[in-house]
């Protein structure tokens, strides 16, 4: 009978590749994440920023979140929340007060209606303060935040919108306008979210022509109105991308940061093949240059 081989006790490995380890396990899933946290008081030091840099709110689990506010230090908040996503369901005062921690924010998805529960007021002093990368918002809302900022007197502007490289805008009612972009200087990419109504030329060309950085302009509509949008510039500009509205919009969100497929990660998969197309084109004029997306 073959000798059993030695057991090696996980303890007595270097404290750093218990760490490594720790980590490869809870990066490969939030599920996993959840279950190592439990292991040790270490592994709960270690993993616990992992669980809190992405944090998504609904219904279910927005009064536990405020719970955990109040039992740890703000600076926890702080520093590990990175991306949020505050959902239509969660409540104005509680994004409020969320806001207001998390404060190292630098990707947002605000669909909270803040708007309604206080008319009068503004959500610039919200979101203003947060050095955002990424926004989604609903487009009275951005309106609003754009209405209520004040533009710089001259010298280096540091508003929250100077670095916002990616944006979201969400149409709730199909007559909300979308905001002139020029004040966002740093844009790449755009998506107009729009299920309730067609996109036409007339919301498309001024975003071409205020975001002189931009590489793709994604537009999402309901998947039956796809047929219908038959504009010039959606046919003959590479940058600008068609994609049916996702069945979940929040696991749509989540899967930009877990390496799932999303809207986004398809719509640069597309204009890649534009581009291609394009070029094709160019050099054959009566080859079609568009991929249906």
């Amino acid at each position: 009978m073959s000798p059993q081989p030695q057991r090696f006790p996980f303890n007595n490995l270097p404290l750093e590749l218990q760490r490594e380890i720790f980590l490869a396990g809870a990066l490969d899933g939030m599920y996993n994440a959840t279950r190592i946290v439990r292991v040790s008081k270490k592994a709960y030091s270690w993993i616990l920023p992992i669980i809190y840099n992405m944090v998504t709110l609904g219904s279910d689990d927005t009064a536990l979140f405020m719970r955990t506010l109040a039992s740890k230090p703000a600076e926890f908040f702080a520093t590990h929340v990175k991306c949020l996503c505050l959902s239509a369901s969660v409540k104005p005062n509680d994004a409020e007060r969320i806001l207001s921690t998390c404060t190292g924010v630098k990707i947002l998805a605000f669909w909270v209606d803040y708007l309604s529960a206080f008319p009068d007021s503004s959500i610039s002093p919200l979101i203003s303060p947060l050095s955002l990368r990424r926004l989604s918002i609903e487009a009275q809302h951005l309106y609003s935040m754009c209405q209520s900022t004040p533009k710089p007197s001259g010298g280096l502007d540091r508003s929250w919108y100077t670095h916002l490289t990616h944006l979201d805008v969400v149409f709730w009612h199909p007559s909300y306008t979308l905001p002139y972009l020029s004040n966002f200087p740093s844009l790449t990419h755009v998506g107009i979210w729009h299920p309730n109504g067609l996109v036409d030329d007339d919301v498309i060309q001024p975003v071409l022509d205020s975001c002189k950085r931009l590489e793709i302009l994604l537009v999402v509509v309901d998947e039956g109105d796809l047929d219908l949008i038959q504009n010039p510039l959606t046919s003959q500009d590479p940058r600008v991308v068609l994609m049916p509205y996702p069945s979940t919009v929040i696991l749509d969100w989540e899967a930009l940061f877990t390496g799932k497929p999303s809207t986004w990660a398809r719509a640069k998969e597309a204009r890649i093949a534009n581009a291609k197309m394009k070029r094709v084109s160019d050099c054959n004029p009566e080859r079609p240059h568009r991929v249906i997306s």
